[in-house]
């Protein structure tokens, strides 16, 4: 048996696809995940109000066959990544296969994000580059 204690580990509970990196899209997406550890509905979370959390880890001799317990921490989520929808530019552009093309991941110039960017959330999704796929097609067909 080995015994893992990680404390009041926030970035652990934000980590929701327990790959140790928080993406951008967990971090936009962090008040979801801790809201309901927010016992007191104050609209923040507190040291006292992050779980304890451990896990229990169980093998048996050298046999390769494992059991993980955790304790007083919600069930891992394991995201399974899929290829999103979209151009073959833009799923190739998603390097960390997040489902979005962040600046750093764009390898178009800044004024060429911002115009895919719609929205202006600093993140181009499948939609906003279909819609850019097909304008930029549409473009070149007209000869401009």
């Amino acid at each position: 048996m080995v015994f893992s204690d990680f404390g009041r580990a926030l970035f652990k509970l934000m980590d929701t696809d327990h790959d140790n990196q928080l993406s951008v899209l967990e971090l936009r997406s962090a008040w979801k995940v801790l809201e309901k550890w927010d016992t007191n509905r104050d609209g923040c979370i507190s040291p006292e109000e992050v779980p304890h959390q451990f896990d229990l880890l169980f093998m048996q001799g050298s046999n390769v066959s494992q059991i993980q317990v955790v304790v007083f921490s919600p069930p891992p989520e394991k995201r399974v990544r899929v290829r999103v929808a979209g151009p073959s530019w833009f799923r190739k552009m998603d390097r960390n296969n997040d489902g979005v093309v962040s600046r750093r991941e764009f390898l178009g110039s800044e004024e060429d994000f911002r115009r895919i960017d719609t929205n202006g959330d600093g993140l181009i999704d499948d939609k906003e580059a279909t819609a850019a796929d097909i304008w930029f097609k549409e473009k070149i067909a007209k000869g401009h």
